[in-house]
Order: structure tokens, then C-alpha cells, then sequence
């Protein structure tokens, strides 16, 4: 199991014997740092795409467990004082209701879609961004969050178990749908980032997942069976 709310979960619904249960949390991938690992072409594509103005980030799907009705609703509050920000949204597809609700809110031409990136350009993205925001209600683990930690990138994301657990104190956190609190977070960070967790907090949060140290615990697990 990733993390100890998933756990629970198996445990709950009577999944799996308990004693048989595995912790190994997972990795980041080597792309996912402070040093820029793309080609310079590559990175300067990417950015390109995105333009000269500051923006947020949402890496993840479209599927209403990620709670992007909230991610719009809050992006459309803090542009009213940010007139200037972006949306950078990669991967997922917008489903009618998401693009109904862009429209109402008019964030047509403030909102930049990618789809289909590299890790090396999402990683770029994570260090170019202004804040990186997860308004999801409920995860398995968030791996968005440790890749964009690895990044040195300043994150805020929603209060829920899973994202406590893989963000420690490294992440800012907001309760989920509380669409105040939010945009009051997001501000705040926006004027001053240095109301966030300090960078060397954040580096060392991701420090403490690696894809090696997953991969040794599998490998352990499977010799121990019995």
C-alpha cells in the first residue's frame, strides 16, 4: 500500500489479511528536480506554450474526485487581484461541466491546456510555476506532490489524510472545497511566497521517496512470502 489511509481502506472493507500488507510508498523519477534535466529546446518549447505571465499549475486528471469545479472557482477569485495569472492545466479532458463552467466564469483566454508531456516538461513547469495547486477530495497518493516538492516548486493542496501524509509540513494545505480559505491561501502566496514552507523543508520532504527504495521493498515482500 502507498500510504496509511489506504491502509485503513483495505483493512476496512476486509480486502486482504493485515499482516500480509506491505508499506512502500512511491518514487520520483530522476527528471523531477531543481537542475532543468530537459534539452534547452525542449524546455524553451514548453514555456514558449505557456507565455511570459506568472501561472498556476494542476497536473492530473479531469475525473470529479480531483474536484477541478473548485480548482476554476478558485482560479476565477484570485485572477479578480491577479489579473495577470494563467492556468496551466496538464493532462485530463475537460468534460462538458468543466468547460460550462469555464466559459460562465470567463477563463477562456486564461487558461492554458497540455496534453501528452514529457516528465522533463512537467518538470519544468513545476519550477516556472507560481504555486502548484491540488484541490482534490480524495487520493491513493498524490504523486504530483512529491514531483513538484522535488522541484523546489511551492504547493498548495487540499486537507485531506493522503496529501497530509506523502506533503508532511513541506505543503500549504486548505480544506477541501472551501473555496474562501482557498483563494485566501493562493493570495497570500501570490503577494509573498515566503508565507510558504521554506524551500529546504520542501526538498527534504521529497527526499524521502525514491522508485529504488519502492522497488526494494517489492522485492523484499515478494521473498518473504511464504
Amino acid at each position: 500500500y502507498s500510504t496509511t489511509p489506504i491502509k485503513n481502506q483495505i483493512e476496512h472493507y476486509n480486502l486482504l489479511d493485515s499482516s500480509r500488507l506491505v508499506h512502500a510508498p512511491y518514487g520520483i523519477s530522476s527528471e523531477f528536480s531543481l537542475i532543468n534535466q530537459a534539452n534547452q529546446t525542449t524546455a524553451q518549447d514548453i514555456l514558449k506554450q505557456v507565455g511570459e505571465m506568472p501561472f498556476l499549475l494542476h497536473v492530473g486528471s479531469c475525473i470529479p474526485r480531483k474536484r477541478i469545479d473548485i480548482l476554476l472557482e478558485v482560479f476565477a477569485e484570485v485572477r479578480k487581484n491577479h489579473p495577470e495569472l494563467r492556468l496551466v492545466k496538464v493532462s485530463g479532458d475537460w468534460t462538458n461541466d468543466q468547460l460550462g463552467q469555464i466559459n460562465q466564469l470567463g477563463l477562456e483566454q486564461s487558461i492554458v491546456y497540455l496534453k501528452g508531456l514529457t516528465r522533463s516538461q512537467i518538470a519544468t513547469l513545476y519550477r516556472k510555476a507560481t504555486l502548484v495547486l491540488l484541490t482534490s477530495e480524495a487520493e491513493g497518493f498524490g504523486l504530483p506532490v512529491i514531483e513538484a516538492l522535488a522541484c523546489g516548486a511551492i504547493i498548495v493542496a487540499s486537507d485531506i489524510p493522503v496529501l497530509r501524509e506523502v506533503g508532511g509540513r513541506a505543503v500549504n494545505y486548505c480544506p477541501v472545497g472551501d473555496i474562501s480559505t482557498w483563494v485566501k491561501t493562493v493570495d497570500q502566496l501570490v503577494i509573498n511566497p515566503n508565507y510558504s514552507p521554506e524551500l529546504e523543508t520542501r526538498l527534504a520532504q521529497s527526499q524521502k521517496y525514491s522508485w529504488s527504495t519502492h522497488a526494494n521493498t517489492i522485492a523484499e515482500a515478494y521473498l518473504n512470502l511464504k
